[in-house]
């Protein structure tokens, strides 16, 4: 609707590249840690392609340790490497706008059955 010509253009807030993987280590029988990277590719922010945001990379770190049978520690710290990150950015009438990622975050968990 805005006139522009948009053949040959990337889409907008949408990334060439996302991946994620996974390297987990088996400490012990009851303990296991796991590295994970994900990445987000740039992209741009605007149909015209005129505005980009570049892409991130975020580390986060998972701990799982077996207590009992039936009792299980997590630990999780995500975005490891504090980084600053859009969820989410674009650009729109004559602005940019990031939706903030979170910051270092430390997470436990204790579970159990019954």
């Amino acid at each position: 609707s805005s006139g522009v010509n948009l053949n040959g253009l990337d889409i907008d807030t949408a990334p060439r590249t996302l991946f994620g993987t996974q390297l987990r280590w088996q400490i012990q029988a009851s303990t296991a840690l796991e590295l994970e990277l994900n990445h987000t590719g740039d992209y741009y922010l605007d149909p015209q392609n005129q505005h980009r945001y570049p892409g991130h990379e975020l580390v986060n770190l998972r701990i799982e340790h077996q207590l009992t049978q039936k009792t299980k520690l997590k630990f999780r710290l995500i975005n490891l490497l504090d980084e600053d990150y859009a969820e989410r950015a674009d650009y729109a009438f004559g602005s940019y706008r990031y939706f903030v990622g979170e910051p270092r975050s430390f997470y436990g968990e204790i579970s159990t059955q019954f």
